[in-house]
């Protein structure tokens, strides 16, 4: 992602943690009720920021600029995806507000992934539907599938984040 050494790798760190700790509650509310709360997206798009300029410091503020202009670029196709149905509120919130952590490069990645992780759902809840009589709330939870993605893309940004905590203390 950004630097292997963060301008200010605390605050990465707890906004890192924190990402994580969203990230469980937004699988289990999209699971359990097909619901993803826009606290949940709210949050996570807050700390997308901070984690920015906790990357890059002072010089985070251009960085956040780009992010979030490149997330109003996609959210217009998201929106049109959410008119037609295709994606729910939630699934275009959550996926606006990881948009805010990841840069711009590694986006067509976290697009991606997210198509391939919700056709690996869909199958897998299809199959369950059929095969083994499963009866769970209708739809396919795909906020599942754009935290897997998020998760998976900004992976890397936890490992350095955790490397340069680490440092400091010593």
């Amino acid at each position: 992602m950004h630097s292997v050494n963060p301008a200010m790798p605390w605050m990465s760190g707890v906004a890192l943690l924190a990402l994580l700790l969203l990230a469980g509650a937004v699988m289990h509310a999209d699971i359990t009720r097909r619901r993803i709360p826009n606290s949940f997206c709210a949050s996570i798009a807050i700390l997308g920021l901070i984690h920015a300029l906790a990357q890059g410091g002072w010089s985070g503020f251009s960085d956040i600029g780009l992010r979030v202009g490149v997330a109003a670029l996609i959210g217009i196709p998201l929106a049109l995806l959410f008119a037609l149905r295709a994606l729910g509120g939630g699934d275009v919130k959550l996926l606006l507000a990881l948009v805010l952590w990841v840069e711009p490069e590694h986006l067509p990645a976290l697009f991606a992934i997210t198509v391939l992780a919700g056709g690996i759902i869909a199958i897998g809840i299809t199959i369950m539907r059929r095969v083994f009589c499963f009866r769970g709330p209708d739809g396919i939870p795909y906020g599942l599938a754009i935290v897997i993605a998020g998760l998976v893309v900004i992976l890397p940004d936890v490992e350095a984040s955790a490397a340069a905590v680490c440092t400091h203390m010593i």
